[in-house]
């Protein structure tokens, strides 16, 4: 495998091993929110990147292949597909209190990516979980996790730090492109699916602008409000 040597394969390749035999069974986690089984008023602020059109038409092929076995679940739209640099706060029902202080955010962010370097990542393979299949991303270098550091050290630096890595310190670079709202109706055909795509080659991207958003647990276009646009590789 192309990537066996990169520090994020033994990463992805745990959270394969883990759900690939659940996913074989059926034994998926479905998304209540998706499934309009419950409500869904989170709302967070986060910086992500976008892939380019070149990945993003590839990226369309796989998931026209799922939506042909697997109708029934949410497939991202092309347009909401993202890497996620930092949740500056994880989406919650309770973001009144954080939106008010967009100003003190945004500066932080600013500060964070005065002159951050455009970022490589070959987008290579998938991995899942119970509830979501990813698709792999490998940056070519540190400088995503350095901009994530930035980021958590100018947000501390203004008393904003206690909102951070909530759920998990994040350190990969993933695209979530699949998740479950009903049961597989055909699990074999799907895991078949995913296997031949455990090193299918997405293609490799030089990223020159990072987003900051007022977003959904989703990134959805429908809520997901552009802060900023930052061009990596100059000042904001």
């Amino acid at each position: 495998m192309l990537h066996a040597d990169h520090p994020l394969h033994a990463h992805y390749d745990g959270f394969w091993q883990a759900a690939r035999p659940a996913l074989e069974v059926g034994a998926v986690e479905i998304d209540l929110h998706l499934s309009g089984a419950q409500p869904d008023g989170r709302r967070g602020l986060a910086l992500i990147l976008r892939p380019p059109a070149a990945v993003a038409t590839a990226l369309a092929a796989f998931l026209a292949e799922a939506a042909q076995i697997e109708p029934g679940q949410y497939l991202y739209p092309i347009t909401d597909l993202h890497i996620t640099v930092l949740s500056l706060f994880t989406a919650t029902v309770q973001y009144q209190p954080h939106y008010a202080r967009l100003t003190t955010y945004r500066a932080a962010t600013d500060a964070a990516l005065r002159d951050a370097p455009p970022i490589q990542i070959a987008f290579r393979g998938i991995t899942a979980v119970r509830g979501a299949v990813m698709i792999q991303g490998f940056p070519a270098d540190e400088g995503l996790n350095q901009l994530r550091d930035r980021l958590r050290q100018e947000l501390h630096a203004v008393g904003m730090g206690d909102t951070l890595d909530q759920r998990y310190r994040i350190r990969a670079a993933h695209l979530t492109a699949i998740r479950f709202t009903s049961p597989l109706r055909d699990a074999a055909g799907f895991c078949a699916l995913l296997d031949r795509a455990r090193d299918r080659d997405f293609g490799t991207a030089t990223i020159t602008a990072a987003d900051l958003v007022a977003n959904d647990w989703y990134l959805s276009s429908t809520h997901t409000r552009l802060l900023h646009r930052y061009a990596l590789g100059c000042a904001p």
